[in-house]
């Protein structure tokens, strides 16, 4: 559910601090995401022993593998595919290509999946550069930890607010559309756990890394993910 992505993002952890004359900084999105792979994980295939009828069978995965499983979570890009068409600021056009294993192979890559959005509001704009324009000092200017801004959530928010119509998704086998068409029905284009074509569904898919060892999840639901 999208909640499982709002928990991720909350997880992005950006902070700098200066230790003598030299500053140190962090930038963590990677925990987040194996924390992500970790509770969406359900089985894996490949692997020796009868480790999974263990409680905690997913910490002996090793972080190489689940840091891998992880990744592909969040493969997501900006479209390749031609877009020729020109910018109109009355009906914004996004498209994305995105990497999702669903058991075939060679149809794991969607190519030119479109988000059509409502333009920007004055209000909406504020709020996405005061998101970015926070940052909070713990512990004193000088020797404390500044603790930078994450946008992540005013984005969602922004997202769910403009979002018009999709192409090139489905949830459960129905094909997303937009506003009043979409099946969680309430406004939103993926509110929902879902199943079917394009998406990890209930009962489960996943990918293969190095060697051929497959990782089975369930699909943590997020508005706009293939």
């Amino acid at each position: 559910m999208q909640a499982e992505w709002e928990e991720y993002f909350r997880s992005i952890e950006f902070r700098s601090r200066n230790n003598g004359a030299a500053e140190e900084t962090t930038l963590d999105w990677k925990s987040g995401a194996v924390a992500l792979a970790e509770r969406k994980l359900e089985r894996v295939e490949g692997y020796a022993g009868d480790f999974q009828q263990e409680a905690e069978w997913k910490k002996k995965i090793t972080p190489r593998h689940i840091g891998l499983v992880a990744e592909q979570l969040l493969r997501v890009s900006a479209s390749t595919t031609d877009q020729e068409k020109p910018f109109d600021p009355e009906a914004v056009e996004i498209a994305l290509d995105a990497f999702w294993p669903h058991g075939d192979e060679e149809k794991n890559f969607f190519l030119g999946l479109v988000h059509r959005f409502s333009p920007v509001t004055a209000e909406q704009k504020r709020q996405f550069f005061k998101a970015g324009a926070t940052s909070v000092v713990v512990g004193g200017s000088r020797n404390g930890t500044t603790i930078h801004a994450v946008r992540h959530g005013v984005l969602l928010k922004i997202y769910d607010e403009l979002v018009q119509s999709v192409e090139g998704y489905s949830v459960g086998g129905q094909q997303l559309t937009g506003r009043g068409g979409d099946p969680a029905g309430d406004g939103r284009v993926a509110q929902s756990e879902g199943g079917g074509a394009a998406v990890y569904g209930r009962g489960g898919s996943g990918g293969r890394d190095e060697g051929g060892l497959a990782h089975r999840q369930t699909k943590p639901g997020f508005v706009g993910d293939p």
